[in-house]
């Protein structure tokens, strides 16, 4: 694990899930929700709110679980859950890198592709060391969160030939 991710990790260790879901929604919403500063390129980064399913964002489900019906059963996801605050410090640090000092350019370990989806710029950024990867749309006048989660090892080529065939550079995006 890289030196610039692995004090953010905020493992589930057992016990009451829903102490660990709630610690992690404060986190969401403390870094993402209710930050009304981060910014990438100058733009603000927003979150889908609605549709709210007991009484959270849209965006936290994105962001923490896997596979769900909007209106049934959410499986949460602890990788994800695990890697919250990984967010906020990679939209922070796009173009250049606080933790090493490397510029975004020059970091071999985060990968960038554009893709269209229904006429808009999806912009994935791919931490391939940690397998971690964050979807962000590319709207007007804002960017949106669209996802993240913890790529399993056998989709893992799945996400490099992406990048491969649509590569971006941070200029790009």
């Amino acid at each position: 694990m890289t030196k610039c991710y692995s004090d953010l990790l905020e493992p589930y260790e057992g016990g009451q899930y829903k102490m660990y879901l709630e610690k992690i929604y404060n986190i969401y919403k403390e870094d993402l929700l209710n930050n009304g500063e981060l910014q990438l390129k100058g733009k603000p980064v927003k979150l889908r709110h609605h549709p709210m399913y007991k009484e959270r964002e849209e965006s936290f489900y994105h962001l923490t679980h896997r596979k769900y019906d909007k209106n049934t059963f959410r499986q949460p996801d602890f990788k994800r859950c695990e890697r919250i605050r990984w967010i906020r410090k990679m939209i922070e640090n796009v173009g250049r890198c606080e933790c090493c000092g490397v510029n975004i350019e020059s970091c071999a370990g985060i990968l960038i592709w554009i893709e269209k989806y229904k006429g808009s710029d999806r912009i994935h950024f791919y931490l391939e060391n940690e397998n971690f990867l964050l979807v962000i749309e590319k709207r007007t006048e804002y960017y949106l969160i669209i996802s993240s989660f913890y790529v399993d090892y056998n989709k893992k080529s799945y996400y490099i030939k992406k990048y491969e065939d649509n590569k971006a550079e941070y200029s790009d995006i």
